[in-house]
């Protein structure tokens, strides 16, 4: 009996939701670009003729990695601005990049299938209890201990608007918003990640090493 509780245990674990691991993004220095530290982490700067763009990492949101991009248009007229102006690519991967909604709609596809994992797990191993003890008579109870607790993960921070599809910058505006691109396939180990962000027809490059803290 001990070693079907033993099992019963493994396979909740198992199916449990497991803890997003926390990342760590060290910003690789480049000439033009001034890194300082911004809310827990670096927010890498550069400034060219036109305007001025800000990336700052946001880690882990709904299972995408979220950056702020801030964007200064320094020029006497509008400047377009939006999802498509900015590609981040990790070795040699292209992250695709997701919405607000995507994320969200991913992040409760997950919880389902999670819960039914635990639900699955639990009735077969009730199903072995019985098969291994037969069926219990009056007076018998079969123990089945529930699930281990674990601490809940803690509450996404607020992200504000996610840059949409197309925006208008004014001249002399500043135009921010979070991007949420997928997660790089395969061991986060000191892995290289660049993002490229076009604005006012201007490249501005930033480079971070990524690895799981």
């Amino acid at each position: 009996m001990k070693k079907l509780v033993a099992a019963l245990v493994s396979l909740c674990v198992v199916a449990a939701p497991a803890h997003a691991a926390s990342l760590r993004f060290d910003a690789v220095p480049q000439q033009g670009v001034s890194a300082v530290k911004w809310l827990g982490s670096t927010k890498l700067v550069q400034q060219r003729t036109l305007g001025r763009v800000s990336v700052v990492p946001r880690g882990l949101e709904r299972g995408k990695l979220a950056f702020d991009v801030e964007v200064h248009n320094y020029s006497d007229r509008s400047a377009f601005f939006g999802q498509e102006s900015v590609d981040v690519s990790s070795a040699d991967q292209s992250l695709a990049p997701a919405t607000a909604w995507d994320a969200e709609r991913d992040a409760r596809r997950k919880a389902t299938w999670t819960r039914i994992g635990v639900a699955v797990a639990m009735v077969a191993l009730v199903g072995l209890a019985v098969a291994a003890g037969g069926a219990p008579t009056a007076g018998q109870s079969l123990y089945i201990p529930s699930a281990p607790r674990r601490a809940a993960p803690a509450p996404d921070a607020a992200s504000g608007t996610a840059v949409p599809e197309t925006t208008s910058v004014p001249s002399r505006h500043l135009y921010s918003g979070r991007i949420l691109v997928e997660r790089p396939k395969g061991a986060l180990r000191g892995r290289d990640l660049s993002l490229m962000v076009r604005f006012n027809g201007e490249d501005y490059p930033f480079s971070y090493t990524l690895s799981e803290a």
